[in-house]
C-alpha cells in the first residue's frame, strides 16, 4: 500500500522474449526449421523469440526455411 493510504499500484504488462535453441531432434539430425522437434522443448521459435543455432550445430549450415504451414 502506497504512504498516502492507496491501494495496490498496477504495473505495466511486460513481455519475456524466450531464447529458443536448436538441437536437431532426437537424433540430431533434424534440418527443418518449421519441425517444432528440432528445437529444445519440441517448441517452435516465435516472432518475438530469439531462435539460436549453436555453431557446429547437425544441420547446419544446410538448415531448410520454408514459408507457410508445413
Amino acid at each position: 500500500m502506497h504512504a498516502d493510504g492507496r491501494g495496490v499500484e498496477r504495473l505495466e504488462d511486460r513481455v519475456h522474449l524466450a531464447v529458443i535453441v536448436w538441437d536437431g531432434g532426437p537424433d540430431g539430425l533434424g534440418v527443418n526449421f518449421n519441425d517444432p522437434v528440432n528445437w529444445v522443448g519440441d517448441v517452435l521459435p516465435g516472432a518475438a523469440d530469439d531462435a539460436v543455432i549453436p555453431p557446429g550445430a547437425t544441420g547446419a549450415p544446410q538448415i531448410v526455411v520454408t514459408s507457410g504451414n508445413v
